[in-house]
C-alpha cells in the first residue's frame, strides 16, 4: 500500500504495521486503511479502502498509523459480513503492546465522510443523460437471492440534489443486473433508476441500511448501515435530442392541481383514449413466471395456457425495438406500435389479478408468495413500459382486481401492502406516464383505510403521478368511495366506471371536486361495453365525457364475443374503426389553440341551443351537437368577433368553414349551417379581436 500525504503532521514521525483478523471476523473483506491521529483527543483521517469479494478463509488486512501521541485504529465492516466484536479488536490490539490505542468502530457512513470515499467509481452510469431520460446507476453491494430477506432486510435509497433541490427515491435489487435477458434471480447488482427534471450537474448519495424488515420501516436512520451506504457521485444533464421520441419531448406527466395532467416539458395538458381492455394485458407468455392460474373468466379462445401471445401483432413489431431473452416480446411490443399508430394514448391493466377474472398477473415468483418479488419478470415490464413511454402512452397502472382488494393486510396500509408499493415506486415510478390506481372496484376499503393508502402513495412519488382508484359501475356503490375522499390531496385522479349519464357523472366529480377546493382528474376508464364496429357509441360516449370536463374515455369490450373479452382480446385491429373515432374526438382538444386554455375552461351547456358546449368564456368555444343545423351561442356577456371553424367528429380532416364564418359578441349568435349535410359536428369558436 502506498501512504498518502499527511498534511501538517511529519511523516517521519508514522511507524505502520499490520496485524491480521482470522476469516470469521473479517469474512472475506480486505480493507486497507491509513488512519493518523493528530493529538488525544482529535484526529485527522486520511484514507484508502478497497474492498474485494474473496473466498471464505481469505483475511482483512487492518493497517494501523502511529505517531509519537497515540495509535489509532479505524474498523470498515459492511453489515452483510460478520460483525467483529469492538471488545476482540482491543484484546488484538492489546497483545501488539499498543496498551495506549484509542480505538474508534466506525461503518461506512464515517468512512464516507473523508474527501476519498463516496465516488462512483465501482458504479455503473447508464443512459443518454439527457433531460427527460431516466439515469440508470448500478452498485455492486451484497451477494443475494430471491428471498423474503432480500426485499424486506435491505433497504436502498438514493437521494439525488441539484442546486438546493433534493429528491430521494427508493432503489432495488437487480440480481445480475441483467436478468431481463438472463433470468437470474441472485446476484450481487442493486440498482436505482431516476428521471431528471433539469439540466446541469446532479450529485446523488446513496443510503444502504440493513436490518429486520428495514424496507418497511419509514424512518430514514433506522437499521445498520450496510457496504454501499454514503457512496457518492455526479453526472450531468444536457437538452435531449430534436425530435426526442413520444414523451420523452413532452417531459413527466403530472398532477398540477388542474383537472387535466400535464407535460412538464412542453405544457400541453393531456386527454386520453385507448385499450381498457384487456385488462389482464400483462398476463403474456414471453414473460417469465407467468402462467394461468384460472381466472373466474372463460378464456379458452387463448389455448391451454390461458395466456396472451399478441401473435397478429408479430408484424407490427420493427427492426430496432427491444425485445428480451433472444427475441422475445415481439407481439406485445407489436400490440403498442400498433396501438400508437392509431393515435391511442393511454392503456389500462391490472398488474396484480391473482383469484380474479384472468389469474395470471403478478410481480412475485409466485401467486402466494408476497414478499419474494421475481426480479426478471419485472425487468421484462419494465422494457414493455419504457417502450410506452417512447411511444407517448400513458400507462393506468391498476395495483389490484376486485377479488384480491383484500390480499396483502385486509384494507390496511400494513407490511405487505407497504412492500408492494416501495417495489413498484422504485421499478417503475420514473416512467414519464405512469399513474396509481389503487385498484378496479376496491370496495372491500373503508374510506378512512383508503385515504391512508392514497396519502402514502402521493408522499413516496417524488415525480407527481397522480394517484387515484376505480369504482363500481353502479352509483350507489361508486358515490360513497368517491365522496369521502373530496377534498382529500391524496387523490387527484378518478379511474371512474359508468354505466349511466356519462356527461352528467363525470360533471358532477368535475365540479365537486373543485367545490372542495382540490380539483380531480376525472375519466371513465370503464364505460359499458363498446364492441367492433359501434362507432357511434364510442364516439358519442368520449365526446360526453370531454365535454364534461373530463379527462378521456378507456374502451371496454366486456364478454359478448368469446374470444374478444375483456381477458382474451389478442388483435387490436379488430377495433380500428374504433380507434379512428376516438382519435379524431381527441384532436380538437389537443389543438394548440385549445389546449393552452383547458385548464380555464368549463362546461356551460346552457350556451348553447342543441348540445354540449366548453368554454373559456370570450377567449374560446368548443361545441358538439348532434343537431348542429339550427344552433345558436349566448355571447351575451363577451365582447369582440369571433371565428367560426367545423370539425367533422366521424371522418377527422381539417377544420372547414360553414355557412357563417365569424361572428360577433353581445348577443345570442347564429351559428348557421355546418359543411356538410349529416347531423353531428363539433364546433371551434374562437376569439380574433375585441
Amino acid at each position: 500500500m502506498v501512504p498518502l500525504p499527511i498534511t501538517g503532521i511529519d511523516e517521519n514521525l508514522i511507524e505502520q504495521f499490520t496485524f491480521r483478523l482470522d476469516h470469521d471476523e473479517a469474512n472475506s473483506i480486505r480493507a486497507m486503511l491509513t488512519v493518523t491521529f493528530v493529538s488525544r483527543q482529535w484526529y485527522r483521517m486520511i484514507a484508502r479502502k478497497t474492498t474485494e469479494r474473496g473466498k471464505a478463509h481469505d483475511p482483512s488486512t487492518v493497517v494501523i498509523a502511529r505517531t509519537n501521541t497515540c495509535f489509532g485504529f479505524l474498523e470498515v465492516l459492511p453489515r452483510s459480513t460478520s460483525q467483529i466484536h469492538h471488545t476482540r479488536l482491543r484484546q488484538l490490539l492489546m497483545i501488539q503492546g499498543l496498551k495506549n490505542s484509542i480505538i474508534i468502530a466506525m461503518s461506512y457512513l464515517l468512512l464516507a465522510s473523508t474527501s476519498l470515499q463516496g465516488t462512483a467509481s465501482d458504479a455503473q452510469i447508464e443512459g443518454p443523460q439527457s433531460l427527460w431520460y431516466p439515469v440508470t446507476i448500478t452498485f455492486d453491494g451484497p451477494q443475494v437471492k430471491e428471498s423474503p430477506s432480500t426485499f424486506r432486510d435491505y433497504r436502498m435509497d438514493v437521494t439525488f440534489k441539484h442546486g438546493s433541490r433534493s429528491l430521494t427515491v427508493p432503489g432495488y435489487f437487480a440480481a445480475d443486473g441483467n436478468a431481463a435477458n438472463t433470468s437470474a434471480s441472485e446476484g450481487n447488482k442493486w440498482r436505482v433508476k431516476f428521471t431528471p427534471d433539469a439540466l446541469g450537474v446532479w450529485s446523488y448519495t446513496v443510503s444502504f441500511l440493513e436490518g429486520r424488515d428495514i424496507a418497511l420501516s419509514r424512518e430514514p436512520q433506522d437499521g445498520d448501515q450496510g457496504v454501499l451506504h454514503g457512496r457518492k457521485g455526479q453526472f450531468t444533464i444536457e437538452e435531449a435530442d430534436s425530435g426526442a421520441p413520444g414523451f420523452y419531448s413532452k417531459g413527466m406527466l403530472r398532477y398540477v392541481g388542474e383537472h387535466y395532467l400535464q407535460f412538464a416539458e412542453s405544457g400541453e395538458y393531456f386527454v386520453k383514449s385507448g385499450p381498457g381492455s384487456p385488462e389482464d394485458f400483462l398476463g403474456y407468455e414471453d414473460f417469465d413466471g407467468t402462467f394461468d392460474q384460472g381466472g373466474s373468466m372463460n378464456d379458452k379462445s387463448l389455448g391451454e395456457d390461458g395466456l396472451h401471445a399478441y401473435a397478429p401483432h408479430v408484424g407490427d413489431w420493427k427492426e430496432g425495438d427491444p425485445t428480451w431473452s433472444n427475441g422475445k416480446g415481439k407481439g406485445i411490443i407489436g400490440a403498442l406500435n400498433y396501438l400508437a399508430s392509431v393515435g391511442c394514448n393511454t392503456i389500462y391493466d391490472i398488474i396484480l389479478t391473482v383469484n380474479g377474472d384472468a389469474a395470471n398477473v403478478w410481480p412475485w415468483t409466485d401467486p402466494v408468495t408476497y414478499d419474494i418479488y421475481d426480479v426478471s419478470k419485472l425487468d421484462q415490464w419494465d422494457i414493455v413500459f419504457s417502450h410506452m413511454d417512447a411511444l407517448g402512452i400513458n400507462h393506468d397502472a391498476y395495483l389490484s382486481e376486485n377479488e384480491n382488494t383484500t390480499l396483502l393486510d385486509g384494507d390496511l396500509l400494513g407490511p405487505l401492502r407497504i412492500l408492494y408499493f416501495r417495489e413498484l415506486n422504485a421499478r417503475f415510478a420514473y416512467h414519464l406516464g405512469w399513474r396509481w390506481c389503487v385498484g378496479e372496484e376496491p370496495h372491500g376499503i373503508r374510506p378512512t383505510e383508503m385515504r391512508a393508502i392514497l396519502n402514502y402513495l402521493t408522499e413516496i412519488d417524488v415525480y407527481d403521478h397522480p394517484v387515484g382508484h376505480h369504482c363500481s359501475g353502479k352509483h350507489e356503490l361508486r358515490y360513497p368511495v368517491y365522496d369521502p375522499q373530496l377534498g382529500n390531496p391524496g387523490f387527484q385522479c378518478m379511474f371512474g366506471q359508468i354505466n349511466e349519464d356519462y356527461h352528467e357523472e363525470v360533471l358532477k366529480y368535475v365540479k365537486s371536486s373543485a367545490e372542495a377546493g382540490h380539483k380531480w382528474v376525472v375519466a371513465n376508464d370503464e364505460p359499458n361495453e363498446i364492441l367492433p364496429g359501434q362507432d357511434h357509441l364510442a364516439r358519442n360516449s368520449l365526446w360526453k365525457v370531454l365535454m364534461a370536463g373530463g379527462e378521456g374515455l378507456n374502451i371496454y369490450v366486456g364478454y359478448e364475443i368469446p374470444d374478444y373479452t375483456d381477458v382474451t382480446i389478442e388483435d387490436f385491429r379488430r377495433l380500428e374503426s374504433i380507434w379512428n373515432q376516438v382519435r379524431n374526438g381527441l384532436a380538437i382538444f389537443q389543438h394548440p389553440y385549445v389546449n393552452k386554455h383547458l385548464a380555464e375552461m368549463t362546461t356551460q351547456n346552457q350556451m348553447i341551443s342543441n348540445g354540449y358546449c366548453y368554454t373559456k368564456p370570450g377567449e374560446v368555444y368548443v361545441v358538439y351537437s348532434e343537431h348542429a343545423d339550427a344552433l345558436e351561442l349566448d355571447l351575451t356577456g363577451a365582447k369582440g368577433s369571433y371565428k367560426l371553424q367545423w370539425y367533422d367528429p366521424i371522418e377527422d380532416g381539417e377544420f372547414q368553414a360553414g355557412s357563417v364564418e365569424t361572428i360577433n359578441g353581445g348577443s345570442v349568435q347564429s351559428l348557421g349551417t355546418p359543411p356538410g349535410s349529416q347531423a353531428e359536428w363539433a364546433l371551434l369558436v374562437t376569439r380574433i379581436s375585441g
